[in-house]
């Protein structure tokens, strides 16, 4: 697989949560933050929180809502 480009990523991520990422992009999006996880190139807490929802035995996107919402209260108390 070649590299994604930041930009790209960022644009499949919220493609991604707006829920019109077609499924062979979603394959890739979890490959290429399983590549950055890997190597330490993930900079993004969004990106973390992405990769953590596709890594577990969960429906990705309520995970991904739970992890959202525990950073928002240990980070802001509401």
């Amino acid at each position: 697989m070649n590299n994604i480009s930041q930009d790209r990523l960022d644009v499949w991520i919220y493609k991604f949560l707006l829920g019109s990422l077609p499924k062979e992009k979603v394959k890739l999006l979890k490959e290429e933050l399983g590549r950055r996880n890997k190597e330490n190139l993930i900079f993004s807490a969004l990106e973390r929180k992405l990769f953590a929802a596709f890594i577990v035995n969960r429906p990705t996107r309520k995970y991904l809502a739970e992890l959202l919402d525990d950073w928002e209260k240990r980070n802001w108390g509401n």
